[in-house]
């Protein structure tokens, strides 16, 4: 780290908590690093231990204002009445004829016309765009599953808990292991990179029973960078006796951190 000092100005966001974290117990480094506080800091951001920092007459402390909506108004349609010089005119047609209308007339042609009946034909606007009913299925589709590992208050990884495994499930899975060890990561994983070239068992995918069963016993082995791990498809065991076993969060694959498991 060349810089004599740097200012993080991103704690509202934790997809940047993985970045910071290496440097948290770099007793060089983590002094010369500073959290600039704006809006509240996220607590993960808090937990690293760096020193923060406000600038309050440079950075704005709250949110920024919602955009303001602008009303759209739409005229409606008023079905008035004809024009007065309209219904004159026919009054005025009578008379042109050299004879004076009757009353009778005269108010006759003073009504409004009557309304000229819709076409049945299919080319009329009425008619336009009628036909089968469309269906639009606005159900959100169902996210992906994603990788993630559950961390405790110190950054420390810790293993799920896993549930009871199927007596059947053990029986068969012993049966088997008896001729040939099975490879954790291809039945664990679903791929196994060492390939034809690997020393354990692939052949027949196990049950979901038989996985849960491999699952538990590879945790026995203890993974060599125990909470430090990153690596979202071992399978070793994580959980020691001398650490927090609360999980405060789940670290995606892609850096993106939740938090306030409960």
């Amino acid at each position: 780290m060349q810089c004599k000092h740097v200012i993080f100005g991103g704690c509202h966001d934790n997809g940047y908590l993985p970045t910071l974290d290496p440097y948290k117990r770099d007793q060089n480094t983590a002094p010369r690093i500073s959290l600039l506080e704006t809006l509240p800091i996220q607590p993960g951001f808090t937990q690293l231990g760096f020193k923060v920092v406000q600038f309050p007459t440079v950075f704005r402390s709250d949110p920024l204002p919602d955009r303001p909506t602008i009303p759209i108004f739409v005229p409606s349609a008023t079905a008035g009445a004809q024009p007065s010089s309209v219904l004159s005119s026919r009054s005025n047609s009578l008379a042109t004829n050299g004879v004076a209308p009757t009353p009778a007339q005269a108010a006759a042609a003073n009504l409004p016309k009557a309304a000229t009946p819709v076409s049945s034909d299919s080319s009329s606007w009425a008619t336009v765009g009628k036909g089968a009913p469309k269906t639009i299925n606005v159900a959100s589709k169902k996210a992906a599953n994603r990788k993630f590992i559950l961390l405790n208050a110190y950054d420390e990884r810790l293993d799920s808990v896993l549930p009871r495994a199927d007596p059947a499930a053990t029986n068969r899975l012993s049966e088997r292991v008896k001729h040939k060890k099975v490879c954790n990561n291809y039945h664990l994983n679903g791929k196994c990179e060492a390939g034809k070239y690997c020393d354990y068992d692939h052949g027949e995918r196990l049950s979901p029973g038989e996985q849960l069963v491999l699952k538990q016993r590879a945790r026995t082995r203890s993974c060599p960078d125990r909470g430090g791990c990153r690596d979202f498809d071992c399978t070793n065991g994580h959980d020691v006796h001398d650490v927090d076993m609360k999980p405060v969060s789940k670290l995606f694959e892609d850096g993106e951190q939740e938090w306030n498991l409960k």
